[in-house]
């Protein structure tokens, strides 16, 4: 079996340039190291306000990631994207949105999911009924997050997360989530 490895250039591209084109290039070649879990997951609104987030534990529970594991002891996640679509023009719902950073086990505390610090994050965005898609993208930065994990075990460094007002009950909106992640140590 030939291994085919991804080159991109790091020549002052964006970050966000950088990740589209890692998932271009992964969807061209068969690559034995890089992987590019999807899904896809509803924003749905309630008669309460709610929030939410799709993290490494959504990109650990993806058919691909769960896939590539079996045969691997460790991994990181390199980027996601997120592109958030809203679906139901009639429902006058808004729905705050960012990106955000974490190095712990579990559920995100309350702090990293309250609609002021999602509102408050340099990313933050608003999606409006009609609003067209919205991209997000979430870099692994630091040594936490650069660092290979077990691949039964893991961190949590964050995500995509939002926040939901209160209003007309059912689905508003989708993220289409694509993450980059890198096992290493074959079984």
């Amino acid at each position: 079996m030939t291994k085919k490895t991804v080159q991109v250039r790091e020549d002052g591209d964006t970050q966000a340039a950088r990740i589209d084109r890692i998932i271009s290039t992964l969807r061209s070649q068969e690559s034995s190291m890089f992987i590019n879990c999807k899904g896809v997951y509803d924003i749905n609104a309630s008669t309460s306000a709610t929030t939410a987030y799709l993290t490494y534990a959504t990109v650990v529970a993806t058919d691909e990631f769960q896939s590539v594991a079996q045969q691997y002891n460790m991994y990181k996640v390199k980027g996601m994207r997120f592109e958030v679509f809203h679906t139901n023009p009639t429902t006058a719902t808004p729905v705050a949105l960012s990106t955000f950073h974490m190095n712990m086990v579990g559920v995100p505390p309350a702090s990293y999911l309250s609609e002021g610090a999602i509102v408050d994050a340099p990313d933050a965005m608003f999606m409006e009924p009609g609003s067209k898609k919205q991209t997000f993208y979430w870099n692994a930065s630091g040594q936490s997050e650069n660092e290979y994990q077990d691949t039964t075990n893991y961190n949590d460094h964050g995500g995509l997360r939002f926040a939901v007002r209160a209003g007309t009950t059912g689905q508003i909106g989708i993220v289409v989530m694509s993450a980059l992640v890198v096992f290493r140590g074959r079984r």
